[in-house]
């Protein structure tokens, strides 16, 4: 990504800007850059502090601490190793403006001047110097997996967000993770306290879940929270990391103060075991487990894998994920300090022999994890293949149910119109017969003829015109021929 710088860009030889004293080397652009360049100095900036490769490496965790880095897409922020400058971070947050694009979040952009020139960032070129994964959408942390995780490390629910003393994990690599989170990555003035969106970061790495931190976005944030407080600057080291996309060469030494301190995580065992020297020469380490209590373990040594992540000691206990520390272990205060000895310059340990890589292996929490993931999804990929079938019998039931009562339909109006037809046949010529020859007219309620009664289609009954009733009283009127020379009708003598 090509360095670029904004339009009106002030010049070195421009001195219409008064320097500040002590920084006569920072051209200033306006009187309130000025301004606001003094009340930036009056913050003390703190030297950024990474991790120390080396000694990682000795403490044979170097594999597992790179791996949850690789976890989170903060590869590239695992090996860096920058000095800070306070003219940078003076310079950087004295001209700090953020403006926000409304459509894509990738498009939001700082402003700022560095190495005396105005400069501009999106997210995404952001993102991209500093290798760590951008979303389609911002997204925020989960409150709630940070909660789990801090009760699995530490044994005690979350109380107090102001109050997560890093001294309560114990879990050395998890130690050392959100120690660089408060000394470096999302640095704040008290490196002994932990943030609750630090968890967050860390649970990313060490709990199974289907969302990805969104740590670009946590990171940006962070620089515009930084900018506008009044306290101590720890992230110095991330902004010298920015200065070097415009051309700046950090030539300054990396010393071991300047890096995580690790001397509370190990001790020589010189006073602690009788052969201190492993067969090829090299110095055995400890861990120190607890800050206040006699609780070691040996370093280099076959009996510590390289995931130790599941690693138990003593007792059976879990001093790791999950790991509550048993009561009858003395706890740390809840502020006190890590009681990190002072570094002994005499000669450097040797480091040991390497270990042959191995792969990695999830702890059996976390395959247990995994595990009930897996059936999770089996039972729900089960039970939406039987809401299928349910609704699938569920639809031909209803549709069976329809034909069965259209058939019932069909079939009784065929017999609806069967019946209609038998009555005309059988009393359609009785009624015609009675209602002609007065058998009604006795009657005080006379019946009403029938609604399928047509008089017109049965004829006259007895004493027509055209027939008078013969002697045998055969059926009068004119519907049969053959009854004509009887005299017709049902007439007697």
């Amino acid at each position: 990504m090509a360095p670029r710088k904004s339009k009106g860009s002030s010049s070195r030889g421009n001195r219409a800007i008064p320097p500040v004293p002590g920084y006569e080397n920072v051209d200033l652009a306006t009187e309130g850059q000025r301004e606001s360049f003094i009340n930036q100095t009056k913050r003390e900036v703190k030297q950024s502090r990474f991790m120390c490769l080396t000694t990682l490496a000795l403490l044979w965790i170097d594999v597992v601490m790179r791996d949850i880095f690789a976890r989170i897409g903060m590869t590239r922020i695992f090996g860096m190793q920058y000095v800070t400058y306070p003219h940078l971070v003076y310079e950087f947050f004295s001209s700090f403006a953020y403006t926000k694009d409304v459509d894509d979040h990738a498009n939001d952009i700082i402003t700022f001047r560095l190495l005396n020139e105005n400069r501009s960032l999106t997210k995404r070129e952001f993102a991209q110097h500093f290798s760590l994964p951008l979303f389609d959408e911002a997204r925020t942390y989960d409150s709630l997996v940070g909660y789990e995780l801090w009760k699995r490390m530490t044994g005690k629910p979350v109380v107090d967000l102001s109050k997560l003393s890093v001294n309560r994990v114990q879990h050395p690599v998890f130690r050392l993770f959100l120690k660089f989170c408060s000394n470096c990555f999302l640095g704040r003035p008290n490196n002994h306290h932990t943030r609750i969106w630090d968890v967050c970061v860390l649970a990313q790495a060490v709990l199974p879940g289907p969302d990805q931190v969104d740590v670009a976005t946590i990171l940006w944030t962070h620089f515009y929270n930084v900018a506008t407080s009044t306290g101590p600057i720890v992230m110095g080291g991330l902004i010298t990391h920015i200065a070097t996309l415009y051309g700046f060469v950090d030539h300054g030494p990396i010393t071991s103060r300047q890096l995580i301190c690790t001397e509370w995580l190990v001790t020589k065992t010189l006073d602690l075991v009788t052969s201190h020297k492993t067969p090829t020469g090299a110095q055995i380490y400890n861990w120190r487990i607890l800050p206040r209590t006699s609780i070691y373990l040996q370093i280099p040594s076959a009996d510590v894998p390289l995931d130790i992540i599941d690693h138990q000691i003593g007792d059976g206990h879990h001093y790791c994920l999950p790991g509550a520390i048993p009561d009858h272990y003395e706890e740390p205060i809840q502020n006190e300090d890590d009681e990190e000895p002072p570094i002994i310059p005499e000669q450097p340990p040797l480091i040991p022999e390497q270990p042959q890589p191995q792969a990695f292996h999830y702890t059996p929490f976390e395959q247990q994890m995994l595990d009930n993931m897996a059936m999770l999804n089996n039972n729900y990929t089960q039970l939406r293949n039987e809401v299928g079938l349910y609704r699938t019998e569920h639809r031909q039931s209803f549709e069976r149910m329809e034909e069965q009562r259209q058939a019932d339909w069909r079939r009784y109006e065929e017999d609806r119109r069967r019946d209609e037809e038998d009555l005309r046949r059988t009393y359609g010529p009785i009624y015609s017969y009675m209602a002609h020859q007065g058998g009604f007219a006795s009657m005080t309620t006379p019946p009403p003829a029938p609604s399928w009664y047509d008089p017109t289609a049965w004829g006259y009954f007895g004493g027509s015109s055209s027939g008078g009733g013969g002697d045998d009283g055969g059926y009068g009127g004119d519907h049969m021929d053959e009854d004509r020379h009887h005299g017709g009708g049902m007439g007697g003598h």
